[in-house]
């Protein structure tokens, strides 16, 4: 599967999120929750799908276990969440790349989509700008216009295109 799209997306969260420090953790964020709170949920997420993604790999998934390393990645969280969240974002691209992507198309899409929230809402609690990936913004908008999406996926991908051209001063 190519991966180009969710690297692109896991660079600019983890860009983000190297300006965090100690202190930011209790800052809230758009839509309820902290900084902290953020962080771990996409610790989370990129850990659900990467399990799935290494199980359906091949018969004989790479020796890595998503489960301990974002264990790792969340013991590393206190003192560099960035170091812990590449950490986990890299099992994830590496699992996604030995996958069918007719399996993982739409998961994929949404853990994108997520990631470019997440940056957005993490900026935004920071005070830091985002620019815009036009490249990134290309495919999101491509998944939008593309007819097997499915409808309930659509706003979703459209939000996204919306926050991608808009910056941090979009609207949630």
């Amino acid at each position: 599967m190519d991966v180009s799209t969710l690297h692109a997306a896991s660079e600019d969260f983890a860009a983000h999120l190297s300006e965090v420090t100690p202190g930011d953790m209790a800052q809230p964020v758009h839509g309820g929750g902290t900084v902290s709170g953020l962080v771990h949920y996409v610790l989370d997420e990129t850990d659900v799908l990467s399990a799935a993604a290494l199980r359906a790999a091949t018969a004989n998934p790479p020796e890595i276990d998503p489960v301990s390393e974002a264990e790792a990645a969340i013991a590393t969280f206190g003192h560099l969440p960035e170091s812990g969240y590449r950490r986990a974002a890299a099992v994830l691209i590496l699992a996604l790349s030995e996958v069918d992507a007719s399996r993982f198309r739409c998961r994929y899409r949404v853990h994108v989509c997520t990631l470019v929230s997440a940056t957005h809402r993490l900026a935004a609690a920071l005070g830091l700008v985002v620019k815009a990936d036009e490249e990134l913004l290309h495919d999101v908008r491509g998944w939008a216009d593309d007819t097997s999406t499915p409808a309930a996926l659509t706003d979703l991908f459209d939000d996204t295109v919306v926050l991608l051209r808009s910056g941090t001063d979009a609207a949630y």
